[in-house]
């Protein structure tokens, strides 16, 4: 991830100064010291809530991604135009699959739950792979407002890998109370995935379509894809409700008979 960091500043960034470079890899120089706190403090196990490295791998590599993009849009194809596109598909993947290897101690999850999270992270990273076919568009790739919000959406999908839900965590107090569905994992799970990705890439793709009227397999694949999701999302949503209600029905009477 540290090479692949390195790689992608010095890459996207062939016109900045050398200096400007640097400091965009200064997050890259503290992923080490993560490791050994992550080996040593944590016994290898996961950060609760967020993943320190790939908190430091983003704000390495988003800033020049996209500052390339809009030079890019500048001075339209004067060198290799695709270093940038190519720098952000390659963040995609090598996020996912690092998520999963770094997804919960061995001890608390299982060979098959990793391969699960495994195929979701492919999942997702294929989603967002295709959106870069968008910036390659004759019609978008010089449209500074279109490559802002695909610029946008691409972060944003980037960043729900920031969070860490690979595990149920058990809350004290009364699991039937508000704030326990607040806090439950899977519910911020599903929520962060339709508002960081699903929703977003929805709007964006369904907006392409109309309006420049950009019609691929792929594209309408995945549009379809988002759309199904953003079905399923909600009505997980609303299940999630529906089981903290009945739950709460039952603790209700458990502790009121006479009720």
């Amino acid at each position: 991830m540290m090479l692949h960091g390195v790689l992608c500043v010095f890459q996207t960034n062939p016109f900045q100064k050398s200096s400007l470079n640097f400091v965009f890899a200064l997050p890259l120089a503290v992923l080490p010291v993560e490791g050994v706190m992550t080996w040593k403090v944590l016994r290898g196990k996961e950060w609760k809530w967020v993943c320190p490295c790939v908190i430091l791998y983003l704000v390495a590599v988003i800033p020049p991604v996209w500052i390339a993009e809009f030079d890019l849009v500048i001075i339209y194809r004067v060198l290799n135009g695709s270093e940038a596109t190519d720098a952000s598909e390659d963040a995609a993947f090598l996020i996912g699959h690092g998520r999963r290897n770094l997804s919960a101690h061995p001890e608390k999850i299982s060979k098959e739950q990793k391969s699960a999270l495994l195929i979701g992270y492919i999942g997702m990273s294929a989603d967002i792979l295709e959106l870069y076919e968008y910036f390659k568009d004759d019609r978008l790739k010089t449209n500074q407002t279109i490559i802002t919000i695909l610029l946008s959406v691409w972060t944003s999908a980037m960043l729900q890998f920031v969070f860490v839900f690979t595990a149920r965590r058990v809350v004290g107090g009364n699991p039937s109370s508000f704030g326990s569905l607040l806090v439950n994992t899977d519910m911020w799970a599903i929520v962060c995935n339709l508002l960081l990705q699903d929703a977003p890439f929805l709007a964006v793709r369904f907006y392409l379509l109309v309006k420049y009227a950009i019609v691929s397999e792929t594209s309408v694949f995945f549009l379809v894809k988002n759309s199904l999701l953003t079905v399923l999302i909600l009505h997980r949503i609303h299940s999630l409700i529906v089981e903290w209600r009945i739950e709460r029905c039952q603790n209700r009477q458990l502790h009121h008979p006479e009720a």
